[in-house]
């Protein structure tokens, strides 16, 4: 995994050595904890851009953001 042009290879090097620590339990907690932080604040986008919208409306649309447009129809077809 490359290091990101933002971080320093020092603090790199320690952020590596906490993945490595959590094992692959906790590494995969982590992916799915940050999955969820990353779709809320779709969601809170969603909802700031369309404060009228319905949460259902807002749901569809997080899932075609997330997987295109054929996926937010799926229910319809």
């Amino acid at each position: 995994m490359p290091r990101p042009r933002d971080t320093s290879a020092e603090i790199w090097s320690r952020q590596l050595d906490v993945y490595r620590a959590m094992g692959p339990d906790g590494r995969l907690r982590r992916a799915v904890q940050l999955s969820e932080d990353v779709k809320n604040l779709a969601r809170d986008g969603i909802r700031h851009a369309h404060p009228d919208w319905p949460e259902s409306r807002v749901e569809t649309e997080l899932v075609r953001r997330l997987f295109g447009p054929a996926a937010s129809h799926a229910d319809s077809a």
